[in-house]
């Protein structure tokens, strides 16, 4: 072999090894559903709390032997861990004048509250989105994102319920419904409930066993038993008449009980509907539904009999239409009493705004249109309503999606079934794992994980083998399913989240 072909030889075998290396981390590096994209960077390591909560609004409530604070996304103790318990509130509902104002403005309305010192003047200056209801010792205040006292913690309730972040940190602690509604927030004190403003002035006295939370300018409370309306000023709108009260209509009508029988007044308190009937429905549609002696049918919006008492049962107006029983069987009537549907279904569900609807017959599923006509017929065993074209069907206990001319579009194969059609994907199950499907049908991402969340912005929380991380709607890893916590809050959280792994936490951000 001459020396000109050896070179040749070991010339070709470089190259070749190298094209070979090349394609080899090319390979590596093409993003996979079990490849990470490391879409997220460290702020902050070793953190050591029990719990880390979704950011929210660059807030995390944080908890630690039992109580509770608030971090901010660099990891720094904004708010010290003092209190019982904590949420997020709802103050969206609060404008502020500028802060050389000699008034707090709430709403467009100017309240007599003189700013005279420095508790006031930061009044103009705090984010009223960012507030957070807090406990201690078994009283309940509210504090800004720094930990500011803006509502003195003196209260045995403020606001109303409390919603705590779906997983297993669920302690009462999240999302709390509280909020000032017409520019009052209602509070309970030594048993008795009222309303305060924004500076904790005692706008209506603390004297009702229960109050709602103001709407357009009134609010309902309950005092000796009796229901009544009050305007802003504490005055009384509607009298205490009546054991229970609530909205009709927006030209001033309520829905009455007096002695477990129902009526409609107006907010005087006169009699507009007698105080009669068994039950009297909310308006939708311009039709309520009433019932009397164990016939149903329907008044409209100024209180009057607008379709007669003559059915068995009935239900609310969806659509336009409403669903009724006569001798057993369901159909649908329209706005002027008409029969659309004949009545002889065994049960039916009410229209959606796919014009749709799902009826039942000798213990078989199928649907109708408005007009009665049936485009599926009665075949399965349960459906869902129809979301995005596709409605959910069973039979013989396995699961799958047809569209509306009744095409099997994801097969009868599945264990169980996800609720929502989020972001054009479904959740599909089978042997205790879930995965994702479009809406063609094609499983998109694989049936291997034990924990899912619905998707929101193109990412969800997945989990398995007791670990959990994000991937993306192709499946691919954005956040690796490696720790035994992902804390994340889409759309609220400016892309922080925080992970927990070997009992620290830490705080990541997204590139």
């Amino acid at each position: 072999m001459n020396k000109r072909k050896i070179i040749f030889i070991v010339l070709f075998s470089l190259i070749l090894l190298i094209c070979i290396i090349t394609c080899i981390i090319a390979y590596n590096s093409t993003p996979t559903n079990n490849t990470a994209l490391q879409a997220y960077n460290t702020v902050k390591s070793d953190l050591k709390y029990d719990v880390i909560y979704p950011f929210y609004k660059g807030r995390a409530l944080v908890k630690k032997d039992g109580k509770f604070g608030y971090i901010d996304t660099k990891g720094k103790e904004v708010v010290p861990l003092i209190y019982d318990r904590s949420g997020y509130g709802y103050f969206d509902l609060i404008d502020m004048a500028k802060s050389d104002s000699k008034y707090i403005v709430r709403n467009n309305r100017k309240f007599v509250v003189e700013i005279t010192d420095e508790k006031d003047k930061r009044l103009d200056l705090i984010d009223h989105n960012n507030w957070r209801w807090v406990e201690k010792d078994g009283k309940e205040g509210i504090i800004d994102a720094d930990g500011y006292v803006v509502i003195p913690i003196e209260y045995d309730v403020v606001g109303g319920y409390i919603t705590v972040w779906p997983n297993e940190y669920t302690d009462a602690s999240g999302i709390i419904d509280v909020g000032f509604y017409d520019g009052l927030l209602k509070v309970l004190k030594n048993k008795k409930w009222g309303f305060i403003d924004i500076a904790n002035n005692v706008v209506i006295p603390l004297e009702y066993d229960y109050v709602w939370d103001f709407n357009e300018g009134v609010a309902l409370v309950e005092k000796d038993g009796k229901e009544g309306y009050i305007d802003t000023h504490g005055a009384i709108v509607t009298p205490f008449i009546y054991d229970s009260l609530s909205i009709f209509s927006g030209d001033g009508l309520l829905i009455a009980m007096l002695n477990e029988k129902w009526g409609v007044c107006d907010t005087d308190g006169n009699v507009v509907l007698p105080i009669e009937y068994d039950n009297v429905g909310y308006l939708t549609n311009g039709f309520a539904h009433v019932e009397k002696d164990g016939k149903h049918g329907y008044i409209d919006s100024h209180g009057q009999e607008a379709i007669s008492l003559e059915y068995e049962d009935a239900r609310d107006f969806s659509q336009g239409f409403a669903a009724v029983k006569r001798n057993g069987k369901w159909g649908f009537i329209d706005a002027k009493g008409n029969t659309v549907v004949p009545l002889e279904y065994d049960f039916s569900r009410d229209f959606n705004n796919e014009e749709i609807t799902s009826i039942e017959v000798n213990g078989k599923w199928g649907f109708i249109n408005t007009s009665g006509a049936m485009i599926i017929p009665p075949e399965y065993d349960s459906v869902g309503a129809f979301t995005e074209g596709l409605a959910r069907v069973e039979n013989n206990g396995v699961y799958g999606y047809i569209n509306k001319a009744g095409d099997i579009i994801i097969p009868l194969e599945y264990d169980s079934y996800g609720f929502n059609i989020c972001e054009g994907l479904i959740p599909i199950c089978k042997d205790g794992k879930s995965g994702f499907a479009d809406t063609a049908g094609n499983v998109v991402i694989p049936i291997e994980y034990t924990y899912y969340k619905d998707f929101k912005n193109n990412e969800t929380i997945v989990g398995k083998n007791d670990k959990y991380g994000v991937i993306d709607k192709q499946g691919r890893e954005i956040l690796p399913i490696q720790y035994d916590w992902v804390s994340k809050c889409d759309g609220y959280d400016d892309g922080y989240i925080a992970v927990q792994s070997g009992g620290t936490w830490q705080i990541l951000k997204k590139k």
